[in-house]
């Protein structure tokens, strides 16, 4: 009976998983491919049938590689040759893309390998949380999950952002767990999870930097109790967390260093030059000694300078519109924290607020030595999703990556949607059914005012005035990145439209994309206030 019971609930989550792909389609299925999306599908495409890594560098491997093992059977690759720079590289993709491939095709696969990609990892989460916080927790944060617009509408892009969010989060779950009982089971699932995570972005560094940081103050507790010996031991496991991590990292890059045969890195840019990019000396010896001890493979290295250069650094005066205000240089400390709640549906955000009050009553409690509805593990656990979220929203406070908008804070939100359980807290004494009818509540409430979203990408909230007013408030890419593509061509195919006309844009669209279709577009229009009359 209790065999059955376990069943019938697994069955529950994976419903939901599944339903979350469902609401995920509905959402983005007018969507044409997003700006960033060729240059991933192909370069992964060649990660998977050439074994070579010198395409695409600034993010690793992951996602990319299992898109390239959907798209091995139909996407026809040209020879390798000589690129110069990023544009030329991302053009070069893109055409083979558009003018040798069924871009529809590619796009048609790789949406489900991101859907399978992002299942399997759900699926470990909603896992593991039951195994942490129980069943109604595990329902909680994956039907949070499922309706939060921003999370569904990355589920099918071919983008690192929400599986760089899971798989923290599966780090962060399981980094809990091995510090509670210190497990080699769980320092195994540790080490793994922490290197997935390091294949997938760069940006995860942050994050882990706190998990690792957490990890080790547990580890060095015995030493308070004069326990020297276990101390050592327990930092000594840590260590093998980090060489499993390592090795995760470097068998997605096929336990190779250099990203071609013949030790050779035919990169758009020399790895010196993209460390002599860099402004700061530190950053420098920090990338220079990564190189020279090989602790990771050449194309990673490449790609951390990139982050460093571009999400630090900054390549230059950055423009932001904040609140419908102008600024200019680094963004607005708030910018990303007012980015999330206007992104996030009021109820989710009411549900998130209402279960970090619960857990916060409950922390009181602890520290009051009274009863907690939390255990030891579980607290733990909270505290390392906690900390990697802040070590996130920290480092984009500190950043210039605030053209990514939302898809830049995607950890943020799934480490939300796990904290958003604590609402199963909550409890009543006259009224126990309210326990689980506020948090019902909340989750129709929810799909009634997100449910008519065409294109769940754009979707933000009622503080700025829904989607149709967002873009008087913020400007970035979490509004659009080139997804109206399907429709623009649609409009001009009509037969009243006069095919010989010139087409005056002002759209974010590749120029491969139009081209392949012979659309007589001329790029003329800057912005909405242009003085092009005509355009």
């Amino acid at each position: 009976m209790r065999d059955k019971k376990t069943w019938i609930r697994a069955a529950i989550l994976i419903s939901i998983l599944l339903f979350a792909i469902v609401r995920s389609w509905y959402g983005t299925q007018l969507d044409s491919l997003a700006n960033d999306e060729p240059y991933h599908i192909v370069s992964g495409a060649y990660y998977a049938q050439t074994g070579d890594f010198r395409l695409n560098p600034e993010h690793p491997p992951l996602s990319k590689l299992w898109v390239g093992l959907w798209n091995s059977d139909n996407l026809k690759l040209r020879p390798f040759e000589p690129l110069k720079d990023k544009y030329e590289e991302r053009k070069w993709l893109q055409e083979i893309i558009f003018y040798d491939n069924d871009d529809l095709l590619s796009q048609q696969r790789s949406r489900w390998a991101m859907y399978s990609f992002h299942f399997m990892l759900g699926l470990l989460i909603a896992l593991l949380v039951w195994h942490i916080f129980g069943f109604p927790w595990a329902v909680v944060s994956s039907l949070w999950m499922a309706l939060e617009p921003s999370l569904a509408a990355h589920q099918p892009l071919v983008l690192t952002d929400l599986p760089l969010s899971y798989c923290l989060l599966i780090t962060a779950l399981t980094a809990g767990l091995y510090c509670r009982d210190w497990k080699w089971k769980w320092l195994i699932a540790f080490g793994i999870s922490m290197g997935m995570t390091l294949a997938v972005k760069h940006s995860a560094l942050p994050g882990l930097a706190a998990i690792i940081a957490l990890s080790a103050i547990l580890s060095l507790r015995p030493v308070l109790r004069k326990k020297f010996r276990l101390a050592a031991g327990r930092i000594g496991k840590l260590a093998v967390v980090g060489f499993l991590a390592l090795s995760t990292l470097w068998a997605v890059y096929g336990f190779q260093n250099n990203s071609s045969d013949d030790n050779q890195d035919a990169f758009n840019r020399t790895l010196t030059q993209k460390i002599e990019d860099l402004n700061s000396p530190s950053w420098k010896r920090m990338i220079g000694l990564m190189e020279q001890t090989k602790i990771v493979p050449r194309a990673y290295i490449w790609g951390l300078a990139d982050t460093i250069r571009a999400g630090i650094e900054g390549r230059g005066d950055d423009q932001h519109l904040f609140f419908g205000e102008v600024e200019l240089g680094r963004p607005p400390i708030l910018y990303f924290p007012a980015v999330i709640i206007t992104k996030i549906p009021l109820a989710l955000l009411l549900m998130a607020l209402i279960s970090l009050g619960v857990l916060g009553g409950e922390l009181a409690k602890r520290f009051k030595k009274l009863n907690s509805q939390l255990n030891t593990l579980q607290w733990i656990v909270v505290s390392f999703v906690v900390v990697f979220v802040v070590a996130h929203i920290l480092a984009l406070a500190s950043g210039r990556t605030s053209y990514g908008g939302i898809r830049h804070a995607m950890p943020v939100l799934g480490g939300l949607g796990i904290l958003a359980g604590g609402i199963t807290l909550l409890s009543f004494k006259k009224i126990k059914s309210l326990s689980w009818i506020i948090p019902s509540f909340l989750f129709v409430v929810t799909a009634i005012m997100t449910f008519g979203e065409k294109r769940i990408y754009e979707y933000h909230n009622e503080i700025v005035g829904g989607t149709e007013n967002a873009y008087q408030y913020f400007m970035n890419e979490g509004h659009y990145q080139g997804q109206r593509y399907y429709e623009t061509k649609a409009f001009f195919d009509q037969p009243e439209i006069d095919e010989t006309e010139d087409i005056h844009l002002w759209a974010w669209y590749m120029d491969e994309e139009w081209k392949s279709d012979k659309m007589n577009i001329i790029e003329g229009v800057k912005d909405i206030h242009d003085e092009n009359i005509e355009g």
